[in-house]
């Protein structure tokens, strides 16, 4: 069993001119408490074959106060989610497996709460609290190399409903329904005891399932490789260690028709520290080639002030941070 409480009170949208505040589109105080049930047994069918299955259950209170009093409210929510996983060897230190369940994305607490768009004073639809999700995924892990880990797996996910947040509205709108089907890699080597390499790339085709045309998914990203090395003492072994880990997105869709899409980001990050049994102290690099990248992107209507007309439709985003030291220091006991 596990619980989880937040409590995020002042989440303000605010009409604004040289970024000092003249209004207010909406705000809001949110409590939501989640608490999840879950049990999952393992059975050996063969020496080469075991099986597990899970059950889970899933309750939800989304509890919102707003400034526009139709927007405020609670309501309750749970889904259940039942899984089962079978694992075929290992033959030669490798082993076939294949996971199915159902699961699901819960939605933002305000539009799930909202009556009224806080933009227009338009009554909307609030949107459902939980979304249905399933799939499955086939893979293969292996060490037949020594020292190396690999594994490669193939996925599929069907999702009920895509949410859409409208940043300038302050609303969340449920788009239709979605399927993603992707490939995953790993390979992680110990070339010594004091060295160990690792990559993961991930490619993924995301689409909404009934629109033909308009069928890409703002945002999905179709692809990301990471990766790095670590040197010196590893996991939590005393001693002097650093690494060096990058990162990499694809350029993403920002239009369902797929006519505009973001920027490639790709960010370096490197750290040197020393630890001990109950001490660890580290200096990090952030962004260490100080790359100009966005950290999100979104494409919509957006108006100057002084502009005519209605708008212009362009690329919105928020720059990645600067290059930035830091430093931290960790007592363990």
């Amino acid at each position: 069993m596990q619980t989880r409480n937040d409590i995020i009170n002042g989440i303000g949208l605010y009409r604004t001119v040289n970024r000092q505040r003249i209004s207010t589109v909406r705000q809001d105080d949110v409590f939501e408490s989640s608490t999840g049930v879950y049990a999952e047994g393992t059975v050996k069918w063969t020496p080469w074959l075991r099986t597990v299955t899970g059950l889970r259950g899933d309750g939800f209170l989304y509890d919102v106060s707003a400034n526009t009093a139709g927007n405020s409210g609670d309501r309750l929510a749970a889904i259940i989610s039942p899984k089962i996983t079978a694992i075929l060897g290992p033959w030669k230190k490798t082993e076939l497996y294949l996971n199915f369940g159902t699961g699901f994305h819960s939605n933002d607490a305000r539009g799930v709460n909202t009556t009224i768009d806080p933009s227009t004073g338009d009554t909307v639809a609030r949107v459902n609290p939980l979304v249905r999700t399933i799939g499955s995924e086939v893979g293969v892990r292996t060490q037949i190399i020594p020292k190396v880990t690999a594994t490669l797996a193939a996925w599929w996910l069907d999702s009920d409903s895509e949410l859409t947040y409208v940043g300038d509205a302050g609303t969340n709108e449920a788009g239709p329904a979605s399927r993603r089907l992707g490939l995953e890699a790993a390979i992680y080597w110990t070339a010594r005891d004091w060295l160990v390499f690792d990559t993961e790339v991930a490619v993924t085709r995301a689409r909404f399932r009934h629109s033909i045309g308009q069928d890409r998914i703002p945002d999905s990203v179709p692809w990301i490789v990471s990766g790095g090395f670590t040197l010196g003492a590893q996991g939590q072994q005393p001693g002097w260690f650093s690494g060096v880990r990058l990162r990499a997105f694809g350029p993403r869709p920002l239009k369902e028709d797929n006519s505009v899409t973001g920027k490639t980001t790709f960010t370096v990050n490197a750290n040197i520290g020393y630890r001990t049994k109950h001490w660890e102290t580290a200096l990090e690099c952030l962004n260490v080639f100080n790359r100009h990248d966005n950290d999100i992107e979104y494409y919509y209507t957006s108006l100057l002030s002084g502009e005519a007309g209605s708008g212009t439709d362009d690329i919105h985003f928020h720059p990645a941070e600067p290059r930035m030291f830091r430093g931290r220091v960790t007592y363990k006991w």
